[in-house]
C-alpha cells in the first residue's frame, strides 16, 4: 500500500507536481553520467599510461645480474616460458643535420630479437653498426634512413668513472611507439655493437610476466626492480593526479547532493497539502514518513539507474566513437589517436549511487517529520 501511495506522489500522471519529479530525476540522471564517463575516462588514461610504460620503457621486471649469472638466467627465464631480453643502456649524443644535438640513452639489444620486441619498426631495423631512431626524432633533426651521423656516448671507463668517446655511426633504423617521452629519449642498438664500443658496460634482462614469480626464480642470483620502482617519481605524480581528480569529483558530488537537498526539501513543501490531507484522513505519521521518503527514494533511483545504464552505454561506444572522430577529422587532432579502453565501473557506480540515495533517505525523512510537527488542518487552512 505504501509503495502504491508512493508512486502516485512520483512519477503518476494524476501526479500534479510530476514535473518537479522528472526535473530531479533528469538532474541526477545527468550527474551521474557525467561522474561515471569523467572517472572512467581518467582511469582509462592511467591505464594506458600505466602500460606504456610497463611495455615499452620498463617492462615488469628489471634484472641487474652478474655476467657470470647472467646467461644461466636467461635460459632459466626462457625455459619458464617468460619474454625476456638481454638490454644494455648507455647514455650518447647525437649531432643531427641542424645545429642543435639530441641528448638520448642508447639501449641495445640483441638484433636477432628485434622481431619480439615490442617496438614498431617504421623503417629499416636494429642492425649490427647501425643506430635505430623513433620518428619524432627523426622528423625534427631532418634525419632519414642511411644518414650517417656523429655519435658521442658516456661510457663506463676502466680506471676513471665516465669516459667520452666520439665516434659514426648511421641511421638503420626508424621506430615508433605510443609513449613520446620514450621516444625523444631513446635510440635502439644492437648489443653487440655497443658492447665493442663499450666493453665494460653492464648487461640486464627484462622480463615481462609475474613479477612475484619472477622474484623466485631469480632468488639470489639477481636483484629484481618493477616498473614502479623504476618510475618513482612518475608513478608517485599519477597517484597523486587521481586523488586530486576524485577529490575534485567529490566536491562536484558535495554540490550535486546540495542541490538534490534543496530540489527535494522543494518537492515535499509543495506536496503539504498531500500530507496534511493524510495527516486528517488518519494515517499515521509514521506511516506518511514512509510514503514520502519511499516516493523520494523511487525518484532518486529512476535518476540514478537512468545515469548509469545511459554511461554503460556511451562508455561501450566510446572507442568507436573516438576512431570516427578520428578519421572524419583527418587525423588532424591528436587527442582523437589514444587508444583508449575505456570499461563501465561497478565499484565507482556504487560509490557514486549510494552516497545519493543514503542521504536522500535521510533528507527526505526529516523533512517529512518536520513538516508533519504542524496540525493537518492547520496547514490547510494556511493553503
Amino acid at each position: 500500500m505504501k509503495l502504491k501511495i508512493a508512486s502516485r506522489y512520483a512519477f503518476s500522471s494524476q501526479n500534479r507536481h510530476r514535473r518537479s519529479s522528472i526535473r530531479i530525476a533528469i538532474g541526477l540522471l545527468f550527474c551521474t553520467f557525467a561522474l561515471n564517463v569523467v572517472i572512467s575516462f581518467m582511469i582509462g588514461l592511467q591505464d594506458q599510461r600505466f602500460s606504456s610504460i610497463r611495455q615499452y620503457q620498463s617492462y615488469d621486471a628489471i634484472i641487474d645480474v652478474d655476467d657470470e649469472n647472467l646467461d644461466t638466467l636467461y635460459s632459466k627465464l626462457q625455459q619458464e616460458d617468460y619474454r625476456v631480453y638481454k638490454f644494455s643502456e648507455l647514455p650518447a649524443i647525437l649531432k643531427g643535420s641542424g645545429s642543435e644535438s639530441v641528448f638520448a640513452t642508447i639501449r641495445a639489444f640483441d638484433s636477432d630479437q628485434a622481431e619480439d620486441l615490442p617496438y614498431e619498426m617504421y623503417a629499416g631495423s636494429i642492425s649490427e653498426n647501425g643506430l635505430s631512431i623513433s620518428y619524432s626524432t627523426a622528423l625534427l633533426n631532418n634525419l632519414k634512413l642511411k644518414d650517417d651521423v656523429p655519435l658521442t656516448i658516456l661510457k663506463k671507463g676502466g680506471t676513471i668513472p665516465v669516459v667520452a668517446m666520439k665516434t659514426y655511426s648511421y641511421i638503420s633504423g626508424i621506430y615508433s611507439t605510443p609513449l613520446s617521452s620514450f621516444n625523444s629519449a631513446y635510440f635502439l642498438m644492437d648489443r653487440s655493437t655497443l658492447l665493442k664500443m663499450a666493453p665494460y658496460t653492464e648487461t640486464q634482462l627484462a622480463v615481462y610476466g609475474d613479477v612475484e614469480k619472477i622474484e623466485k626464480i631469480v632468488g639470489d642470483s639477481g636483484v629484481v626492480h618493477t616498473w614502479i620502482e623504476q618510475n618513482q617519481s612518475l608513478y608517485a605524480a599519477m597517484k597523486l593526479e587521481q586523488f586530486l581528480m576524485y577529490l575534485t569529483l567529490s566536491v562536484m558530488s558535495i554540490i550535486v547532493l546540495v542541490n538534490l537537498h534543496s530540489s527535494s526539501k522543494n518537492l515535499l513543501n509543495l506536496k503539504r497539502n498531500e500530507i496534511a490531507m493524510l495527516s486528517v484522513m488518519g494515517l499515521k505519521k509514521r506511516d506518511i514518513v514512509d510514503i514520502f521518503t519511499i516516493q523520494a527514494l523511487i525518484i532518486s533511483t529512476a535518476g540514478v539507474l537512468s545515469g548509469s545504464i545511459l554511461s554503460i552505454l556511451f562508455l561501450k561506444n566510446a572507442a568507436s566513437m573516438i576512431r570516427l572522430l578520428y578519421r572524419i577529422t583527418d587525423g588532424q587532432f591528436a587527442i582523437f589517436s589514444v587508444p583508449l579502453k575505456l570499461d563501465f565501473s561497478l565499484v565507482s557506480c556504487i560509490t557514486i549511487a549510494a552516497p545519493i540515495l543514503v542521504l536522500t533517505y535521510i533528507m527526505s525523512y526529516f523533512e517529512s517529520r518536520r513538516i508533519l510537527k504542524n496540525d493537518g488542518m492547520e496547514i490547510l487552512n494556511n493553503e
